[in-house]
């Protein structure tokens, strides 16, 4: 598989830019991508360093680096322009033309999302993140009439996950629970979940797929053979079943779109 690196540059935290990025990359499978993290770049000496670093990296790889920035400040971001990568800026450009729209000047104020009436959101993002860390694999279960959504599925089907990427994109309070073995052999969603089975959704995971997760976490174990897994996997879809439970396969879709198809079901897009 071919290599390419991917800076990541941003006067901030640096999410935002890799988040642009990365969405972009998933449209070229054919290549494997090195990201490396340059964030709160806000001067000319940092700006400079991770020039060298891209201008290195272009001497060693057989293809260019790529580079995608959210720099606000415009002298920074011209440095940048001029190192040997292909540099997308996600905030000048866009910004100009912004300007052009509501004939007015942007403030061009680094971190001004946090200065703003936006720390609102902020702080429930926070709230929210820290209510799906502590709802995790079953745990806080008395917290369960505050949550927003309960993930159920069998172990390692990609709850946790989208249970954070719920709580820091969507705002939503996610809980997760896992199917267990008691609860497999009869078929019966576990009781702490009956008076909350409004909210829950099902994830489930094809066996194969599974099975090689569980492998590379628990090598040789039966909680990893494929027969395991395939008892636990139509046993949970049974309950789902059984239960009218809506549910998605999460075997080939990113965190990111579980999470969206999750929140349409739940009509909060």
């Amino acid at each position: 598989m071919k290599k390419c690196t991917v800076f990541y540059v941003s006067d901030s935290t640096g999410i935002t830019a890799e988040d642009f990025g990365k969405s972009l990359l998933t449209q070229f499978d054919e290549y494997q991508f090195e990201g490396r993290m340059y964030p709160f770049i806000t001067d000319e000496k940092k700006i400079e360093n991770v020039i060298s670093a891209v201008n290195y990296q272009s001497t060693i790889d057989e293809v260019s680096p790529l580079v995608f920035s959210t720099l606000v400040d415009e002298k920074l971001s011209a440095v940048l322009e001029n190192s040997n990568a292909l540099v997308f800026s996600l905030y000048t450009a866009k910004i100009k033309k912004i300007e052009q729209v509501l004939k007015t000047t942007a403030s061009h104020k680094i971190g001004k999302f946090h200065s703003t009436g936006e720390l609102i959101d902020y702080k429930k993002r926070i709230n929210t993140i820290n209510y799906a860390l502590n709802s995790d694999d079953g745990m806080n279960t008395k917290k369960y009439d505050e949550a927003d959504i309960i993930l159920l599925g069998a172990s390692r089907s990609g709850k946790t996950p989208t249970c954070v990427y719920l709580a820091m994109h969507f705002h939503l309070k996610a809980a997760n629970y896992p199917i267990v073995e008691q609860d497999l052999e009869q078929a019966k969603l576990p009781r702490e979940l009956l008076k909350y089975k409004n909210k829950c959704f099902g994830l489930t995971i094809k066996p194969k797929i599974l099975c090689k997760i569980r492998q590379e976490r628990y090598p040789d174990s039966k909680y990893a053979k494929l027969d395991q897994c395939q008892y636990e996997i139509k046993q949970v879809e049974n309950i789902y079943k059984k239960y009218n439970i809506n549910y998605i396969d999460t075997s080939k879709i990113s965190i990111e779109e579980i999470s969206t198809k999750i929140c349409k079901n739940m009509k909060k897009l």
